[in-house]
């Protein structure tokens, strides 16, 4: 299998962007605490919002101004969500953008 210079180049920025976009390591803080597979369950999607906004606040997220657009919008989808699958759904693919 080849693997074009394109491509690596590609996965090298997203690799960087996981480490560098503050936001995405803040869901995967939360991907690994409170909102994980066993742990996501057990809480409401209201709980799920209500963690997700704490977590954005500890790690400073939300004072951020390069997040400004992103994380009003990404916390409107979450209150919409019916189920917190629904709201794990969301921040998944926030991370997968």
């Amino acid at each position: 299998m080849n693997i074009g210079k394109n491509d690596l180049k590609r996965q090298e920025a997203e690799a960087q962007e996981w480490d560098s976009n503050q936001l995405k390591r803040s869901i995967q803080k939360l991907f690994k605490g409170p909102l994980s597979e066993s742990n996501y369950r057990l809480a409401t999607p209201k709980q799920a919002l209500e963690t997700a906004r704490a977590q954005f606040i500890i790690d400073g997220v939300a004072k951020e101004s390069a997040f400004a657009t992103t994380l009003p919008r990404l916390l409107r989808k979450l209150e919409k969500c019916k189920t917190s699958a629904d709201s794990v759904m969301v921040l998944g693919d926030y991370l997968l953008k």
